[in-house]
This record gives structure tokens, sequence and C-alpha cells, in this order.
């Protein structure tokens, strides 16, 4: 026995009588406008940290904001970029602003330093320059 129902950006399955919540992939239309506020010129953003229910974004000229919104939106409404690759998860990184790539994390120009997942050290290193 399988019911599904979608609901905006939510798909709903009762599973023998258990129901389960799965985010489906969302566009740019499901986002709020506030996300798209802070990521107008994504070329400005050298990476975002993830701290639970709350991402803080990260400048070029060291600003840094805190947003109440997950990192999933924020990979969601960036991913259309290029150039933005998740390389954990709680981090996003601009490929632009990144110095080096050591064996198990990456060194941005601003001197900070991140782990990499093992599952996306693959996907950096076939990331296009």
């Amino acid at each position: 026995m399988q019911f599904s129902k979608t609901l905006r950006n939510k798909e709903y399955f009762l599973f023998f009588g258990i129901t389960h919540t799965y985010i489906n992939a969302m566009s740019r239309s499901h986002l709020p406008s506030t996300l798209l506020k802070y990521t107008q010129n994504p070329s400005d953003i050298s990476h975002l940290v993830a701290d639970v229910n709350y991402t803080k974004i990260h400048y070029k000229n060291g600003k840094s904001i805190l947003i109440s919104y997950t990192i999933k939106k924020f990979e969601a409404l960036l991913s259309s970029n290029p150039s933005f690759i998740r390389i954990h998860r709680s981090v996003i990184v601009n490929k632009s602003f990144v110095n080096k790539i050591l064996d198990n994390c990456v060194s941005l120009q601003s001197g900070e330093l991140f782990p990499i997942s093992r599952r996306k050290l693959i996907d950096l290193m076939n990331f296009p320059e």
C-alpha cells in the first residue's frame, strides 16, 4: 500500500500507515524573495557556512550576514551558478575564491580552511575550472 500526494514543494508518502516528508528539488519560484536579495551578485559571495537552521554568508569584502534559512535552500538557489560547489554538509564555496585544494581541506584566499567530505572530494577534483 503506497499513497503519494504532491503539495507545493513537498511530497508526502503514506507507506504502511507511516507518513514521510521529502523535499523535492526546489526551483527559484519556490524560494523566498529574501534569499534572492542576499544573492543578487553571487560573484561577491566567497563562501556559505551552515549552522543548524541558519546560514552565514561571507562576502569577499570580509563582511558576513546570518540568514535564517538552511544551506540546502542556498544550494538550490546557487545550483544554476557553476562556480559554487558544496564541499561539506555545512559549507558551500565559490571556486573563484579557492586558494589551494589540500588532501582533505580547501584553503580560501581569506586564509580560512574548510574540510572536504570524502564523497565531495571526487566532485571537487572533477569540478570545471
